[in-house]
């Protein structure tokens, strides 16, 4: 079942750099986010969690970190 194996990915670790690829994620967003969340290269999140943290760069307030 397509839904299942797409719910069972969110639960998945890849590093942030995999994900990024993944969701085409342009690498200014990606370093941005990296700043953001204080991530380093290589970290393991979840799809969920990885997009939950673009989502809150790319829509978040411009102000200092």
């Amino acid at each position: 079942d397509y839904q299942e194996v797409n719910m069972a990915e969110k639960d998945v670790l890849k590093t942030i750099e995999a994900w990024s690829e993944q969701e085409r994620t342009p690498a200014h967003i990606l370093a941005g986010v990296k700043v953001r969340r204080n991530w380093v290269s290589g970290k393991e999140v979840t799809l969920k969690e990885y997009q939950a943290a673009v989502n809150g760069f790319v829509k978040g307030p411009l102000r200092g970190v």
